[in-house]
């Protein structure tokens, strides 16, 4: 959902060329593989939901509820509540 929201305000602002939007999941139940694409691909800046930081990963990490316009920084696990 992050992806396809950032993705989206970037259209709208004519910022999409400026930007490559990726996603990934962090724990340790996804595809292996996927936390290591995360950090190989040099991302300056990683949102996210709970705070991983992949090993190895120089980039920024923040909370994307940071951006919350209503200041609600915990963002509910769509799963499990």
């Amino acid at each position: 959902m992050a992806e396809a929201v950032f993705a989206h305000m970037l259209r709208q602002n004519g910022l999409e060329d400026q930007f490559h939007v990726d996603s990934a999941g962090t724990s340790s139940y996804h595809i292996l593989g996927q936390l290591k694409h995360v950090v190989n691909t040099g991302f300056q800046w990683i949102t996210v939901v709970d705070k991983i930081k992949p090993e190895g990963s120089k980039a920024i990490v923040q909370l994307f509820g940071d951006f919350d316009p209503e200041g609600d920084r915990i963002i509910s696990d769509p799963y499990y509540g």
